[in-house]
């Protein structure tokens, strides 16, 4: 999500060096007129001098301390109009603006900013004039009226070129990087924050630096490039958090949590979202309450507490509402839709859904386009009306293309896919497959997961570095100051007291970040091997289900490859499902379990047969285990446990609790392990070899460790309890909800 400069921070930063000049000149034309009139009487003198601290005092508080601005701006006119000072009436006239604005009342402040315009460009106030156009602007923007926007943008930018202000030219970039950004033209954006960003470092204007690397990691974010984005946006949090910086950083929260969102951390995404919401609150912004409430509300539908999202989307739906935000209206009508489709309230969904399509269309707004699309997509996938979904569908993959949005061309190659089989269109089901998992696939690879974990240590590492920094240098001028107040001997004290905690301090600095590095190695590392392990197994599962499903097709028995893709479907969305959390209840584990046999019996000549047997002291749904442990090893014993010719294939899962330790067996009747060791010489020949047991033996070392309890992997041979096959014993980590 792209955030504008706001009319607050223009002002701040902008609108005080106008107030110098403005006061200066003023002073020089409230003079110049006295000579004229030979001198001006005491009084008005008096109100000359009280209307330049008037404005002065409110320029300091009129975002923080609303009520007592707004009646110093009353003050002010009526002196302003008693000494009749058009200029000065024009100033408090936009500072109603601004505060108007805040308060979302968007038609009120532009009222107010076109009554300043007209009087500043009547007495050709250039600076100010820019100033106007650009508030004009934002207002327009935050309305969601991108074409008009532009044009005050623009008109503001040839000025600020014209006085050669550097400060205004900057922000007149970033403000047009938002209406691209918004529109979908990536590349125009941020060619724009970059010059800007230049600018910015310039003169030292660290507020905007931390806007333009907000910026451009939202949009890294939209369109799926998520280390790319969260390396700005850890750049800007590296700012933000120097003990000297005093600004918001609303937009900052909202981005990082939409990238962490993305990326499946939803605690930490919640984490920020509220933060955000806190700071909205505290500010009275309206607009970005709206924003977080929508952020805060989509956590939960992912969390699946759906009435509890469904609060906070009709809180911002009414916020967006009463301020007029198009934009956010889009969001909040997509939110409520997406919720209504999980209560079957398909016609209200679909209502919704055209209202966000009809107000981004009128707008301008581009990127907006996409989730009406693929809403209404779903929604009549859900009513069975294939060819309507199959239309929307392919329109929400033009747009997602034309923004280069990764995310939102793999959901719709994902609902593309489901279409085409459903119409029996089954090769364009299957490219629509490749190209939804090649994109999947890119989004949730390896490299990108080491580099989020790199640069979220590389982030705190720094940030500890420096405040280390800071404190040293405090002390050091702190003693500085001291020193200057003692006499001789006391110094010769101080000299010898300074060495010795300068030792100090080097010592503990050394020992400090030595043992930061070491804290930070070893936590990557865990990290880094928990998150390769787990997303290795589901590509390996995946690729091999889909090579028998793609056999399947080639054989043309379609009956046999739809069972098969439904069953496939149905086991996908368990396991993606599992995988996302660290851990899930056993009972989820063993339906996994149960989904994958089924699809695998689908292809093979002779049926396995599954059982589960769980002891009286075990609840299922109340112990939590690593999720894609067990499947492995039922599949190595479906792979490599039977004979051909046997045709009573039976594998049993026994749960069982003892000496508080989970133990979980995988029995067959196969030909047991040392028949099979026997045959090894030959599988190596071949370059078979069961990839998933590997990893999963190399992960619960590592889960082993986290949980803090003993794990084990025991494999033995039935026949010596006069038996045929095998049974694996898993001693695994567990917790109790």
């Amino acid at each position: 999500m792209v955030f504008s400069l706001k009319k607050t921070e223009i002002v701040k930063v902008l609108f005080k060096l106008s107030l110098i000049v403005f006061t200066i000149g003023f002073n020089g034309s409230f003079y110049a007129q006295s000579n004229e009139r030979n001198q001006l009487s005491n009084s008005q003198k008096k109100d000359a001098v009280k209307l330049e601290f008037l404005i002065s005092t409110i320029s300091d508080i009129y975002v923080d301390r609303i009520e007592e601005a707004e009646k110093l701006i009353e003050e002010g006119l009526l002196l302003a109009k008693k000494i009749n000072q058009k200029l000065p009436e024009a100033t408090l006239i936009y500072y109603r603006g601004s505060i108007e604005s805040n308060k979302s009342n968007y038609s009120e402040a532009i009222k107010y900013y076109n009554y300043s315009l007209k009087i500043y460009r009547k007495n050709l106030n250039k600076k100010n004039i820019s100033f106007c156009l650009n508030s004009i602007g934002i207002t327009y923007y935050d309305q969601g009226e991108l074409s008009k926007a532009i044009g005050f943008f623009e008109e503001s930018l040839l000025i600020d070129e014209e006085l050669k202000d550097f400060r205004g030219v900057s922000a007149c970039y970033v403000n047009i990087g938002n209406i691209y950004a918004d529109q979908g033209k990536y590349e125009k954006a941020i060619n724009y924050y970059e010059k800007a960003k230049k600018i910015k470092e310039e003169i030292k204007d660290y507020e905007g630096v931390v806007k333009v690397y907000t910026n451009i990691g939202g949009i890294y974010s939209e369109q799926g490039n998520y280390p790319k984005a969260l390396e700005y946006l850890e750049k800007a949090l590296v700012i933000v958090e120097k003990p000297n910086y005093k600004f918001s950083s609303n937009s900052l929260l909202s981005s990082l949590g939409t990238v962490y969102k993305k990326y499946g951390e939803l605690d930490k995404a919640l984490l920020y979202y509220k933060k955000g919401l806190k700071k909205g609150r505290k500010l009275k912004n309206r607009k970005v309450i709206a924003i977080y409430l929508n952020d805060i509300g989509s956590i939960y539908r992912e969390q699946k507490e759906n009435t509890l999202a469904l609060s906070f989307f009709k809180e911002a739906i009414k916020i967006n509402q009463e301020i007029n935000n198009k934009q956010g209206l889009v969001a909040s009508l997509c939110n409520i839709a997406s919720i209504q489709i999980e209560f079957k309230k398909y016609e209200k969904a679909l209502n919704n859904y055209k209202k966000a399509l009809n107000i981004s269309e009128e707008s301008g707004y581009e990127i907006g386009l996409f989730q009406p699309y693929l809403g209404i997509a779903i929604v009549y996938k859900k009513q069975k009306k294939y060819l309507k979904s199959l239309y929307n569908a392919l329109k929400s993959k033009r747009i997602a293309e034309k923004l280069n949005a990764i995310e939102e061309q793999k959901d719709s190659y994902k609902i593309l896919s489901e279409l085409y089989s459903k119409i029996e269109k089954y090769e364009e089901a299957y490219e629509t497959h490749k190209e939804f998992k090649k994109l999947n696939d890119s989004i949730f690879n390896k490299k990108n997961i080491r580099k989020i974990i790199e640069l979220e240590y590389d982030y705190k590492y720094k940030r500890e570095l420096e405040f280390a920094d800071y404190r040293e240098l405090k002390l050091i001028k702190r003693v500085k100051l001291t020193s200057t107040e003692l006499t001789v001997i006391q110094q010769n004290f101080l000299i010898g007291t300074i060495v010795f905690l300068l030792i100090s301090m080097f010592l503990g600095y050394r020992i400090f970040s030595l043992k930061i590095r070491n804290v930070k190695s070893i936590n990557e590392n865990i990290l880094i091997e928990q998150k390769l392990l787990r997303s290795q197994m589901t590509p390996h599962f995946m690729f091999n289900s889909l090579s028998v499903l793609q056999g399947i097709i080639l054989k043309k028995e379609y009956k046999k490859a739809i069972v098969y893709l439904s069953k496939f479907s149905s086991l996908l969305r368990i396991i993606l499902e599992n995988s996302r959390y660290k851990t899930v209840v056993l009972a989820k584990e063993l339906k996994a379990i149960e989904s994958y046999i089924a699809v695998q019996n689908i292809n093979l000549d002779y049926h396995s047969d599954y059982s589960s047997i769980i002891k009286k002291n075990i609840d299922i749904t109340q112990v939590l285990i690593p999720p894609m442990i067990l499947q492995p090893f039922v599949e190595n014993a479906i792979e490599y446990a039977f004979e051909e010719s046997d045709k009573s294939r039976k594998i049993e899962v026994v749960i069982d609790v003892i000496d508080k330790k989970l133990k979980c067996s995988i029995i067959d009747n196969g030909i047991g392990v040392d028949e099979g060791l026997k045959g090894n010489e030959k599988n190596m020949n071949s370059g078979k070899k069961s990839l998933s047991t590997k990893i999963t033996a190399e992960r619960l070392k590592i889960l082993g460790k986290q949980f803090k309890m003993k794990t084990e992997i025991i494999v033995e041979d039935r026949k010596f309890k006069g038996e045929k096959g095998t049974i694996v014993t898993l001693v695994m980590p567990y917790r109790i909800l």
